[in-house]
């Protein structure tokens, strides 16, 4: 519904009052939590923090306050790779073996990773049990971890639909192997 109102927000800038009306009632009956700025060709309309960054504390919430962003890469991460399809990098029948050969037991396509009926087991799992925690583990260390412990696929691919953010973390990683450029979200974070 916010983003409803986005044009008539923006296109009367003497209405950021009734904006700001309209999202205190998302806070205050919603529980709407976030931060909106609203900007037009580089001027600011609207520009307010609802909700706290810390829940527990009550802490408000700011235009200085960090978010994780979570998920957001997941995303980027499947544009990245229809790009590179598209580019003819890549096909989605590409088996995951033709990008990383010491993963070859698992006979999975991109296809399969990208629509999450891979049947990977949970790469989480794996770093929680077998990873040295003082450190921060990336996807190459995910892989060398599906490398030598080869945890067995959940289901056979295609057989089934799972999320995976195992395959995630695999894309992320064939597509910093095909452009040559690192992926800014090669942290070990998607669960």
């Amino acid at each position: 519904m916010l983003f409803l109102l986005l044009p008539f927000a923006l296109s009367a800038q003497n209405n950021a009052s009734l904006f700001d009306a309209y999202m205190k009632a998302q806070f205050n009956l919603y529980g709407f939590n976030g931060n909106v700025l609203i900007s037009k060709k580089g001027i600011v309309i609207y520009k307010q923090s609802f909700g706290f960054s810390n829940y527990q504390t009550r802490t408000t919430l700011d235009d200085n306050s960090v978010f994780d962003c979570g998920s957001i890469a997941k995303e980027f991460t499947v544009v990245g790779i229809l790009l590179l399809k598209d580019k003819g990098r890549l096909s989605y029948s590409d088996k995951l073996k033709k990008f990383f050969p010491q993963l070859s037991h698992y006979n999975v396509t991109i296809q399969q990773l990208v629509t999450h009926t891979s049947g990977l087991p949970d790469g989480f799992d794996l770093v929680e049990k077998y990873f040295n925690h003082n450190k921060i583990a990336v996807n190459d260390d995910l892989i060398h971890l599906m490398e030598t412990k080869k945890p067995e696929l959940l289901f056979k691919p295609g057989g089934s639909l799972m999320y995976s953010g195992t395959a995630l973390n695999l894309l992320a990683s064939i597509i910093e192997n095909l452009s040559g450029e690192s992926y800014k979200s090669n942290r070990f974070l998607n669960r």
